[in-house]
């Protein structure tokens, strides 16, 4: 019940997200205090993290995932160094802390949009990490609607590199927030440059 998007311009990411909050058994809704996106540091590189599923695997994402540290030859592959270094921290402290799942062999946790070094990245269920073809990506209930909205505002030049890409990204959350009762301000959006 959520909508996280991200967006990276090849020299910053950035990535939003909502608010709201659901009782999957009462249907009880409200908003928290504790986000859903976020900015982590480790070293001197700066990460930002949105997730989508349970707030406990968020918060064993802010809390309990200690970042690994990047060489140099991390930075030349950045997909190599989640998949080989950050996942498997992810998958250990998701287990441990009780928000990963195994059902007849096969784990699961939540999502994760995933801001380093300019590029973007998506930790999907299953712990697989993708890059995404396109420099968007939605995740959530809301998804559908904010990836349409970030199209469209793409189609439009409205995210291009030389331009401030926070209206797009607040009118792709406003979208999903129109359309799907599973989103709710207010929104909290991140970002992280280059370095």
């Amino acid at each position: 019940m959520t909508c996280i998007v991200g967006y990276a311009n090849g020299k910053t990411v950035w990535i939003a997200g909502d608010s709201l909050s659901v009782d999957t058994e009462s249907m009880e809704v409200g908003t928290r205090i504790d986000p859903k996106v976020f900015q982590r540091t480790q070293g001197r590189t700066l990460w930002a993290l949105g997730f989508s599923g349970s707030y406990r695997f968020g918060q064993i994402l802010l809390h309990e995932v200690k970042l690994p540290s990047m060489s140099a030859t991390d930075k030349t592959d950045l997909h190599k160094f989640l998949v080989t270094k950050f996942v498997p921290r992810l998958r250990k402290a998701a287990a441990l802390g009780g928000a990963a799942s195994n059902e007849n062999g096969i784990e699961t946790g939540g999502s994760i949009l995933i801001g380093l070094h300019g590029m973007l990245f998506v930790v999907d269920t299953d712990f697989q990490v993708a890059v995404p073809s396109e420099c968007m990506y939605a995740l959530g209930a809301g998804a559908h609607f904010a990836s349409a909205s970030l199209y469209t505002s793409a189609r439009l030049g409205h995210l291009r590199p030389d331009t401030d890409p926070i209206p797009s990204i607040t009118l792709a959350l406003e979208c999903a927030e129109h359309h799907s009762g599973a989103v709710r301000r207010p929104w909290i959006i991140v970002s992280t440059p280059h370095r």
